[in-house]
């Protein structure tokens, strides 16, 4: 059996584990705080709902993943109360927001999430070891941006673990049309832009944001209502293709993801 090892020892040994949010890393940025564990990465939980039926056993209604939790478990030695409570004071500013980037220098994934719980502090010590929840709406980690430029048609080339929702979709322009589609013909998902084209006109489809960038503006209303918008995915070796004008080019930042 392995022997669990406690947080002082993990202190006196140097434990390397470090948690960067939104870029900043904690343990640098923040005097006395030392990251010691961060929980909730290994499995991911399904929610599976079963309606028994009339004969023997049942039938599954449905089945997605449940949200995610982290938990950190940290400490923040500080030298007197002062200090203390300008560590907590930069702690809570930092973890502001309700879509933190969290990245744990171990696998250097991203988590999306906000923080929903904090242990309670006992405040009469200047040494503090305490916890608190990160809740990920999305159970999916993800990695860097990758980016791939092709003209108007491509093999998507990543062999991925799961199939991925692109964070954006560029589209430079090199003649006049009036429709510009964006297909994956392997699953036959499509983005479909209307309105009155020509050379040089420059189309960002934001999928992350939800919205339409026409040259530098914002302009959602172009998007056709068949589109689908939130949900095209891409996976290996699928076939995508840009039909605009003749030569268009187009430019696609992704990330994998990973359970």
């Amino acid at each position: 059996m392995k022997e669990e090892v406690s947080f002082l020892e993990k202190e006196s040994k140097g434990y390397p584990l470090k948690l960067y949010v939104n870029g900043i890393c904690l343990d640098d940025a923040i005097e006395g705080f030392n990251t010691l564990n961060v929980f909730g990465r290994t499995v991911a939980h399904k929610k599976v709902n079963i309606t028994e039926g009339t004969d023997n056993g049942g039938f599954m209604s449905s089945n997605r993943y449940k949200t995610r939790k982290l938990t950190v478990e940290y400490w923040i030695k500080s030298k007197d109360n002062k200090a203390l409570i300008k560590s907590f004071e930069k702690l809570n500013k930092i973890l502001e927001g309700d879509n933190l980037d969290i990245v744990v220098n171990d696998e250097k994934f991203h988590y999306f999430g906000v923080v929903s719980e904090f242990e309670e502090i006992n405040d009469t010590t200047n040494w503090i070891y305490s916890k608190f929840d990160i809740v990920c709406l999305d159970p999916f980690k993800y990695s860097d941006i990758y980016s791939i430029k092709f003209d108007r048609v491509t093999n998507f080339p990543y062999l991925f673990l799961h199939e991925t929702i692109p964070d954006s979709i560029e589209v430079d322009l090199k003649g006049d049309c009036d429709i510009v589609k964006i297909t994956n013909t392997t699953n036959g998902k499509s983005i479909i832009l209307n309105g009155r084209f020509k050379n040089g006109d420059n189309i960002l489809v934001d999928i992350k944001n939800s919205t339409v960038v026409y040259n530098r503006r914002n302009n959602l209303n172009m998007l056709n209502l068949l589109s689908d918008f939130e949900d095209f995915t891409i996976n290996f070796d699928d076939e995508i293709v840009v039909v605009g004008s003749s030569s268009d080019s187009c430019t696609i930042k992704f990330r994998e993801r990973r359970l």
